[in-house]
């Protein structure tokens, strides 16, 4: 009897696809791509959140929590970070972006 040998499942690594965004108050959105390189296999979900730094939640922007879901073969998905304008001058300020907890 010969076995057939199953593909080996390589799911490959998440992670941010870039070191540093600079954006207007006055756009509506930060786009932060999100990648997986160096495989992939299967469906692997990885969760995000978008959290105070010297930018404030409810303020600077919208704090989110979410876990995105790659297919089989996806390579790449975006986060959306709604920005919020407002009319007080400021310096540049910053949030910071988490991801972790990766299944798959």
């Amino acid at each position: 009897m010969v076995r057939e040998r199953k593909p080996m499942v390589n799911p490959g690594i998440i992670s941010i696809d870039l070191e540093a965004l600079r954006i207007n108050e006055e756009l509506e959105a930060a786009i932060i791509p999100i990648i997986r390189t160096e495989g992939s296999d299967g469906i692997v979900r990885v969760d995000y959140s978008i959290n105070d730094g010297t930018a404030t939640a409810g303020d600077d922007f919208t704090a989110t929590s979410r876990t995105l879901t790659f297919t089989d073969g996806e390579t790449s998905k975006e986060i959306v970070v709604p920005i919020l304008d407002d009319t007080i001058p400021e310096t540049d300020e910053t949030f910071n972006i988490a991801i972790g907890n990766s299944v798959g």
